[in-house]
């Protein structure tokens, strides 16, 4: 028998979590779309300030800790 792990949540994940939000609810309060969200936390697209700002101001975080957040895997340097 093989012991299957699921994969650990994002850091952004667990961050909706923690405030009763959802990667919908996120998008929405962001003006953007759910897969946009979840293609920049992939690296396969960068969110514009503008939309960081947003993202920051709905999660209550710093601007820098929004984007550690999106860009955990692929830290914009």
């Amino acid at each position: 028998m093989t012991d299957m792990q699921s994969p650990s949540p994002s850091p952004l994940a667990v961050a909706l979590k923690a405030r009763g939000l959802t990667y919908t609810k996120l998008a929405a309060a962001a003006d953007v779309t759910e897969t946009f969200i979840r293609m920049v936390e992939r690296g396969q697209t960068q969110a514009s300030l503008k939309t960081l700002r947003k993202i920051a101001k709905t999660l209550g975080v710093t601007l820098d800790e929004a984007d550690r957040l999106l860009h955990w895997r692929n830290p914009v340097t």
